[in-house]
Parts: C-alpha cells; sequence; structure tokens
C-alpha cells in the first residue's frame, strides 16, 4: 500500500485523497519513509559502468546515432526542472523558473538506452546548468574520467577537458558539422525521455570522417573550443 501510494503521489498527485481516503499528514509521512527507504538503495539502480564496460556504453551510443565518432561516448547529460512546493519570500523568488512555476534542478547522466548513470538534485530553478554541474560530486571529485570518452551536453554546459571531459555543439557549425544533424537527432531524445524533459538539445557536432577513437581523443574532439 505505502508504495502503491507513492507512486501514485509522484506521478498524479491531485486526487489521491479520493483513492486512499487517507489524511494528508498520513500521506506525507509515508511518502517521506518510503522516499528515505529508496534513497539507501538508490546506488544500487544509478551508478557509473565499470571501466570494462566502456565499450559496450560507447557501442550504444554508435548504434543510436548511426556513425562510428560516437564510440568515445560514456553519456549524455542534461538538466530538467523538478515542480517543488517553494519556501516562503523572499527565497521562493529564486525558485521560480523561466515558465514561471516553482522548481529545482536535476542534473541527470544516461547511456544510450536512458539508464541513469548519475543524478544529482538541489539548486533552485535560478542556478544555470553550468554552476549545478560544477557543484555535483561528478565535477567537484572527478567522479568519472575514463580516458578517450567524452560527455555530450547542450550549450548549457562549459566544453571541458578537465575534470570531467564534456564536448558541447559549436556555435557556428561549420557545413561539415551541419551533415551531422541527423545522427543527433535520434540520440538527443535519449537523455529527454529520460528525465522526462522534451526540450531541444543540441549535442556536440561530430566531424564526419571520424572513425571509432582508440583510448586517446580523436583528433576533432582534441581541437574543439575548450
Amino acid at each position: 500500500m505505502a508504495g502503491a501510494m507513492k507512486l501514485r503521489w509522484l506521478f498524479a498527485c491531485p486526487g489521491w485523497r479520493d483513492i486512499f481516503a487517507i489524511p494528508r499528514a498520513t500521506v506525507a509521512r509515508i511518502v517521506h519513509n518510503v522516499v528515505e527507504e529508496m534513497m539507501i538503495i538508490l546506488h544500487r539502480a544509478v551508478h557509473f559502468p565499470k571501466l570494462e564496460d566502456m565499450e559496450e556504453v560507447g557501442a550504444g551510443f554508435t548504434q543510436l546515432a548511426g556513425h562510428e565518432a560516437f564510440r568515445c561516448v560514456a553519456g549524455a547529460i542534461h538538466g530538467c526542472h523538478i515542480c517543488v512546493v517553494p519556501p516562503a519570500e523572499p527565497q521562493k523568488k529564486s525558485y521560480i523558473n523561466r515558465k514561471l512555476f516553482p522548481s529545482v534542478v536535476l542534473q541527470a547522466v544516461c547511456d544510450s538506452s536512458g539508464k541513469f548513470l548519475d543524478t544529482y538534485v538541489g539548486n533552485t530553478s535560478s542556478v544555470h546548468d553550468a554552476l549545478v554541474f560544477q557543484r555535483s560530486l561528478m565535477y567537484k571529485e572527478y567522479l568519472y574520467q575514463p580516458a578517450g570518452y567524452v560527455l555530450l551536453g547542450d550549450g548549457g554546459y562549459p566544453c571541458l577537458r578537465h575534470p570531467v571531459t564534456i564536448i558541447t555543439p559549436y556555435r557556428q557549425p561549420l557545413a561539415g558539422d551541419i551533415l551531422e544533424e541527423e545522427h543527433h537527432k535520434s540520440k538527443n531524445s535519449t537523455i529527454e525521455n529520460a528525465t522526462g524533459h522534451s526540450g531541444v538539445i543540441p549535442h556536440a557536432r561530430l566531424a564526419a570522417q571520424v572513425s571509432a577513437p582508440n583510448r586517446e581523443l580523436p583528433k576533432h574532439l582534441r581541437e574543439h573550443d575548450y
């Protein structure tokens, strides 16, 4: 019953009293207890792949994008807004996002199948994606830096080599870069679907002529504007 109530609360909060006929305080206690139990076992489901599994991760992005250039991809990173009940003023205004509802930012990294590899949540919606990323443990503790692999991020993220390698879109793509747009469309939806977000997330334009990379970054990635 507690699990069913929690799922109902998460996905369709209105109407829970009509279905379960339980007081609000009881529902709040059950929801908090179930969430605490979920957090204890979260690491079993959400974790970075082992080094020996990286080739499989890259192969998944290659198949998804339809191009060998994506064999060096270790994941896609994206941020989305989670609706919350904000605190009172003056703190409330920092929770109001550009769509005018209160939220916190969920940063997630997923693989080609949409499986979460890492999550970081808690910053208010007024905090930019780049700053959310810099506050995350993945950034501060160098948690995901497999040699020769990159994360794909949209224009809200910095283009970095260290401590986590991220490739972002070219601001002014050349003709050869534009040809890669079709490859990106198939994988762009992966992280959006995983986070329940439908916005556009144009990832890095990888050069069409690149073959499968070795353990060093491919030439076109080394020449990207970090």
